[in-house]
């Protein structure tokens, strides 16, 4: 405690508001905060993090002698993350009780886990002895305009920087402190110290005791080599911290030469206990000479503390955390001594105060900064995540200009529980899903938001795979005809997947007709016949290309799997919401597979364009797909792709590998925006370079844990450039609805006889799984 001090309060400096923004300290110091948005190297490569960190060095370039900076960053768990995602659900269209209560789910679920890092600057006005009171209240008042002039250049610097006001300031405090409820309005007959630290910290072993939260403080005292963005592994742990850096400018040479005194001093005064840390520090002192004279680089003082909220923490995070500050030569205290100074200059705008100084060039102030923050995603919370570094992260799916999207991963990873969370949080905004499937991951939540769910009987069900009248009101889309022959290439040609211009002329021409033709019925494969046998006004090629493609149809027709769509479509699907389970069809003929496959999904096709909302055609499995008719799915991809490019139509693809992405255009999978990538135990260098995967992506890729261990899945998503980390986990009931096991499909079937009501039937699957 300072001399003369009676209360610990009086120990802090904070005395009152000169301006909306600047805080009188009692010593004659001034000081005001920045706000603002921080930097993000997770997903950067080393230049990438060079440029971003840069900032640093361009603030630290401007600080004149006099002035002091903190930069702070506090890492709080922060329940009320899912606060903007439960409120988004009022601007969903498409309301359910079973959507809400799922979303609710995921909320609570996930609200426990977030922790979110913040930073300030804090930019301080050393103080100046000056004789009489008048005169230094007034020069304390000239200073403040300064240091406001020196803030508002700083931070203007800063990415999202403003300057803070006093009340702003002291929630800082606040948080830095006890995490004390903000204060409605100052009391103008006490000091800001007096209102801001009410209860004294108790000194614990190797601890504090700041009203009933245990915390640790960390000095490092020793500095790493280290690039920009060392703090990224500190900051992403699963522990909250309040980590401050003070930095304040020093005479280069004055600092040189206390650096060789402290040398000699060190260097006759080796002792034989600890010895190897002493000649640690002599080399930290020696090579911090040589690089700052080869560099002709900007030395400051400055002192780097880390505090660290331990109540309840495990060993292990603790143990990380301290490796992460010590790794690359660093070195840090936590002794007794340490505790309860560092705390107090940890203190947003107390920094100047430090007992321990240490002289560095500004590249490495700058590459140690603590300015570490994490992306969030978008700003319209469709959907919820927990990333890797446990901030909460928000998708959006229904703004979406291209959509289309591919999920990556071996069995068992986590994408179907994924994909059937991200359906029941998008629909309710207007996001349609057409899900064809083998298998019926996808069935009770299909079921519960109000669409059909079909298995299709080989033997009996007929599709038609043309586009209904209605679509041709006022005349058929010229790129819907195109793309829907394209599509029937295979069976037209007898096994090509691509038209000649004859044979495209010809088909669309057919097609077109068809539907010129008033019925009461929609078209189907035979009227396309008739129409192609009848196109005789066209030039002599397109005449023949019309009688072959017309002939492959016919003998087509007459197969024996051709024969179940000759008739008059008899399969149900509900506009805006459905699924299709292929098992059966798998199982009996892997022929009458593709042709089911390709039907289905140019009837999704013509159901999401009648519709008109953002729609996704998700392809489970598709690798069981390209086993049967590699050539038939690319062609298929790539149309739906481009046709539904117009109409908001996007195609979703569920793969274990990178034989299916192969299959694809170069063109199509770079209109894949939305990828995720899940664990893979190989080929992640292959499927990184079809991609175009940036190298920090593709690291963390590779060193996703295995999963089946872990009671969450890790993965990689990607919105267009941007790349998030995803720590996968879901509430019961998600767990319940995608559950795939022998024994969760044989509960399903018999409890969807049972029970009508989704909710409902969630309620008795929980209840009988535990």
């Amino acid at each position: 405690m300072a001399l003369g001090a009676r209360r610990y309060c009086d120990v802090y400096t904070w005395s009152h508001g000169l301006s909306e923004s600047v805080v009188a300290h009692g010593d004659g110091a001034a000081s005001l905060a920045i706000l603002w948005d921080g930097l993000d190297g997770e997903f950067e490569d080393r230049a990438g993090r060079n440029r971003e960190w840069a900032t640093i060095e361009r603030v630290l370039d401007r600080l004149p002698e006099q002035y002091w900076l903190e930069f702070h960053l506090w890492r709080e768990r922060r329940p009320d993350a899912a606060r903007a995602y439960r409120a988004h659900y009022e601007e969903a269209t498409r309301k359910s009780p079973f959507a809400g209560a799922m979303r609710s789910a995921i909320a609570d679920h996930l609200a426990p886990y977030f922790l979110v890092n913040v930073v300030a600057l804090i930019v301080g006005r050393l103080p100046r002895m000056e004789a009489g009171v008048r005169r230094a209240l007034n020069g304390q008042a000239r200073r403040a305009g300064e240091l406001e002039a020196l803030g508002a250049e700083l931070a203007a610097l800063l990415p999202g920087g403003r300057i803070a006001t006093v009340h702003e300031y002291a929630a800082l405090v606040q948080r830095s402190y006890d995490l004390g409820p903000p204060l409605a309005a100052f009391d103008p007959w006490l000091s800001l110290a007096e209102q801001l630290v009410v209860v004294p910290p108790k000194p614990q072993k190797r601890a504090l005791d700041v009203d009933g939260r245990l915390v640790r403080m960390h000095y490092l005292h020793l500095y790493p080599e280290v690039d920009p963005a060392w703090i990224l592994p500190t900051v992403s742990g699963p522990i909250s911290l309040h980590v401050s850096q003070v930095v304040m400018p020093a005479a280069t040479e004055r600092a040189l030469r206390a650096s060789e005194r402290a040398d000699r001093l060190a260097q006759g005064g080796l002792a034989s206990k600890g010895r190897e840390r002493q000649l640690a520090a002599l080399k930290e002192m020696q090579g911090f000479r040589m690089e700052v004279a080869e560099n002709d680089w900007r030395v400051h003082r400055n002192a780097y503390m880390v505090c660290a909220e331990i109540e309840g923490v495990p060993t292990a995070p603790l143990s990380r955390l301290v490796e992460s500050l010590q790794g690359k030569g660093g070195r840090v205290r936590d002794d007794d001594f340490v505790q309860l100074p560092f705390f107090r200059v940890s203190q947003p705008g107390q920094g100047y105060q430090a007992p321990i100084w240490r002289p560095d060039h500004a590249a490495l102030i700058a590459a140690m900064a603590p300015t570490q923050v994490f992306r969030t995603g978008c700003v319209k919370p469709e959907s919820l995540r927990l990333g890797l570094a446990s901030q909460p992260l928000h998708f959006d799916y229904s703004h979406q200009v291209v959509a289309h999207g591919f999920t990556v991963a071996m069995t068992g990873a986590g994408k179907g529980v994924d994909k059937v969370a991200t359906m029941v949080e998008t629909y309710p905004f207007g996001v349609d899903w057409y899900v064809l499937e083998i298998g019926s991951t996808y069935r009770w939540a299909v079921e519960a938001l109000g669409g059909r769910y079909t298995k299709i009987d080989p033997g009996t069900a007929a599709v038609n795979p043309l586009p209904p009248r209605s679509a041709a009101a006022g005349g058929l889309d010229p790129l819907l005809a195109s793309g829907t022959m394209n599509i029937l290439a295979f069976i037209l040609t007898d096994g090509r997947t691509l038209l000649d211009f004859h044979e495209q002329a010809a088909g669309a021409a057919a097609l077109t007709r068809l539907y010129g033709i008033e019925s009461p019925t929609d078209p189907g494969l035979s009227d396309l016949l008739v129409s192609l046998e009848g196109l005789t006004d066209v030039s002599p090629e397109q005449r023949r290309a019309a009688q072959v493609m017309g002939a492959n149809l016919h003998s087509f027709l007459e197969t024996p799997e051709g024969r179940i769509f000759a008739g008059p479509d008899n399969v149900q699907l509900s506009p805006g919401i459905c699924g299709v389970d292929l098992r059966d069809v798998d199982r009996a003929s892997p022929k009458l597979l593709t042709f089911y496959l390709v039907f289905l999904c140019l009837r999704f096709l013509n159901l999401a364009f009648a519709n008109r909302n953002q729609a996704r055609v998700l392809l489970d499995e598709i690798h069981r797909f390209v086993a049967h008719a590699p050539g038939v799915l690319s062609r298929l991809v790539s149309e739906i792709a481009r046709m539904g490019r117009k109409e908001a139509a996007a195609i979703d693809i569920v793969t274990q590998g990178l034989a299916e992405i192969d299959l694809m255009e170069k063109e199509i999978v770079n209109s894949m925006p939305l990828r995720s990538l899940l664990y893979r135990n190989d080929g992640w260098e292959e499927i990184a370079a079809r991609i175009g995967m940036p190298e920090p992506a593709l690291e963390l890729w590779k060193r996703l844990p295995f999963p089946l261990n872990l009671p969450w899945r890790p993965a990689i998503r990607s919105v267009g450039p941007q790349y998030y980390g995803l720590r996968l986990t879901f509430p019961r009931a998600l767990l319940a609805l995608a559950d795939t096991t022998p024994e969760g499909l044989a509960r399903k079937e018999r409890l969807g006889a049972e029970v009508s009501d989704p909710l409902a039937r969630l309620a008795r699957y929980l209840e009988e799984e535990s």
